[in-house]
């Protein structure tokens, strides 16, 4: 199935891009960067399946929940901020071969991305709540 130029043009990009001057290598470029932050939210996905298995377990304070936790946060956090980085790098690597003047460097914070760091924030802040948690719990178990 062929790609035709009319299907190209419904993508909504925030910059205009030339498609009959796009060579192999953007398209190959605009792929993986488009694929980086996704590929990071697979990643958070699983560490946060992970930690559900823990939790079913009942081992809400367990070493590997709290690490299991904190990776989600950090890969969910690289994945919001390799959007908010890759818009840059995919304007200029699409535009490129526009003729000069329709050349773009596009640099975009929306707020869905404020929204998802922020989560991630919130997320690193329950780890470190389960980690003092842990703490107390590892500190009762001694007096008794």
């Amino acid at each position: 199935m062929a790609i035709s130029t009319q299907s190209l043009s419904a993508v909504k990009l925030p910059f205009k891009v030339v498609y009959n001057n796009i060579e192999l290598w953007q398209w190959l470029a605009g792929m993986a960067l488009t694929a980086l932050p996704v590929l990071a939210l697979v990643i958070a996905l699983r560490y946060l399946s992970q930690l559900m298995q823990e939790f079913t377990q009942g081992r809400y304070f367990s070493l590997l929940a709290i690490d299991k936790l904190y990776r989600f946060s950090a890969w969910l956090l690289a994945s919001t901020a390799l959007k908010i980085a890759i818009m840059p790098l995919l304007s200029v690597a699409l535009t490129i071969n526009n003729p000069a003047g329709e050349r773009s460097l596009v640099v975009s914070v929306e707020g869905e991305n404020l929204y998802m760091a922020l989560i991630a924030v919130v997320f690193f802040v329950i780890t470190r709540i389960l980690q003092e948690g842990r703490r107390i719990d590892t500190e009762n178990a001694e007096f008794i």
